[in-house]
């Protein structure tokens, strides 16, 4: 009977998954978005070799250390000529930014898509060949026909589409239809989040596991003040502990996941044991009050160690280049990265941008929440394309501000921290990140906050209706 009822909302439903599939349908075909660009060529060609070599065994020939990986190994005093071969093979300088700087889970599954579906797979990668004639010599660089392209486009098309699924997912169970809804309506019409993330490249599968982070991270909280609740905490601790490590594995900016965690963690830690400390002075009392905090710092702890456990082994495990000196790799990999955006601001002009997290900031909000340039990449701010159109971002603030206002009403009143605290933690994690990060204004580096400005847009329409509509009921 409720179903009959709700019946024209799955009919929205549908209409909101034809428009996306359609959509995304449209950004992967090759007639529309032709194929021979670069970077997409070089992931597709780097998802084949990396597939095959850590699938299939597959031993490239010809190995020579990538130079910016040699600069940074002389450095550190790390000796290349101890390493075995077949993990030297990740370090290859034909791979170049495309192999061991960048994370190996979304090429795995754009590799098994190729392999699995293509026809007559070259395991090695349809790399140029070095020359050192430099009229002959394109290196590096990838032929990857584009069959393979529109392969890798259709793999993370579906992620992307996943992606949408969870974030409706996510905002109707924890909050209502209306924003889970309106998110998934953001997303899909968002031409940047469509574009990019189904692209042949890494975002589509990092968004993918990001946001199924953020939807276990919520039944965890809703579970995590029941101490009785151990199994529902223990098996959404490990569905963290297994999609951080696959988002980070994609794509290294995921890691503020983590710091989003930890600072959440904190602060409802801090309050649950403000709340259960009893102002009843009786043993009886005491005795319980002790035991609900020694119950959920047991919870917690074990909770802990599953979700570091799994997030080590499974990062770890996917990324032959951690293998040995794991620590030291990750700090020579955060170092080569930092110096080599350093060097590419410097060539093309940007080291204001680079150097200062406001200015960052800044390009995040006149890109993605007020139209002042042609370069707009949010949703509404295109459907109604004008200078000023400041829609996106007067729905994101009327969304930030009830989030805040119920965050702190829960604090306040029951001194809890809830699933909106954790979003709201996790907004303005990424808003400093990808702001602190941000060293050229591409499009791309805007799309880890699109499911965060999603559901918080969702949250902001929804709490501008019902203001409206209190306001006219009570004329």
């Amino acid at each position: 009977m409720n179903l009959l009822q709700n019946y024209y909302k799955y009919i929205l439903l549908l209409i909101l998954a034809v428009i996306t599939i359609y959509n995304l349908s449209f950004q992967v075909s090759l007639e529309t978005n032709k194929s021979g660009q670069y970077d997409e060529q070089m992931w597709t060609g780097a998802s084949i070799t990396s597939y095959e070599m850590f699938f299939n065994d597959y031993n490239r020939e010809g190995v020579v250390p990538e130079r910016w990986f040699r600069t940074f190994a002389q450095r550190n005093n790390y000796n290349l000529q101890k390493m075995p071969y077949d993990e030297l093979q990740w370090f290859d300088d034909a791979l170049w930014t495309f192999g061991w700087k960048a994370p190996n889970i979304a090429k795995y599954l754009m590799g098994f898509a190729i392999v699995n579906f293509g026809d007559n797979v070259d395991p090695d990668g349809y790399f140029y060949k070095f020359s050192q004639n430099r009229d002959e010599n394109k290196w590096p660089g990838n032929f990857a026909p584009e069959e393979f392209v529109l392969i890798a486009r259709t793999t993370n098309a579906v992620l992307t589409f996943i992606t949408i699924v969870v974030i409706v997912i996510t905002g109707w169970l924890f909050f209502n239809y209306w924003v889970g809804f309106i998110a998934g309506f953001y997303l899909a019409l968002n031409e940047n989040f469509i574009r990019v993330s189904s692209a042949a490249g890494v975002d589509g599968a990092s968004i993918m596991f990001s946001a199924l982070v953020v939807l276990f991270s919520f039944f965890f909280i809703k579970h995590l003040y029941n101490s009785d609740n151990r199994k529902q905490i223990l098996i959404f601790g490990s569905l963290i502990g297994i999609s951080f490590p696959l988002a980070v594995g994609s794509k290294l900016s995921a890691a503020l996941n983590g710091y989003v965690f930890v600072i959440f963690i904190v602060i409802a830690t801090f309050y649950f044991i403000k709340q259960t400390n009893s102002k009843d002075k009786k043993r009886k009392a005491l005795t319980a009050a002790i035991d609900l905090r020694k119950n959920y710092l047991t919870n917690l702890a074990i909770s802990a160690i599953v979700i570091l456990s799994l997030t080590y082994i499974i990062f770890v495990y996917s990324n032959p280049v951690l293998y040995d000196s794991a620590i030291l790799k990750m700090r020579m990999i955060n170092d080569s990265v930092k110096e080599f955006f350093d060097i590419r601001a410097n060539a093309k002009g940007s080291t204001e941008l680079n150097e200062s997290w406001l200015i960052g900031l800044w390009y995040v909000i006149k890109r993605n929440l007020i139209v002042l340039e042609e370069n707009y990449y949010a949703t509404f701010g295109i459907l109604l394309n004008f200078k000023f159109n400041l829609l996106d971002g007067l729905f994101f603030g009327s969304g930030i501000w009830a989030l805040a206002k119920r965050s702190f009403t829960k604090i306040k009143n029951n001194l809890k921290a809830d699933f909106e605290l954790f979003l709201l933690i996790w907004m303005l994690v990424y808003l400093w990140g990808i702001s602190d990060f941000l060293w050229a204004d591409f499009r791309r580096y805007y799309m880890q906050l699109y499911p965060g400005f999603a559901i918080i847009i969702g949250i902001g329409i929804v709490e501008i209706i019902n203001q409206i509509k209190t306001k006219v009921e009570k004329k």
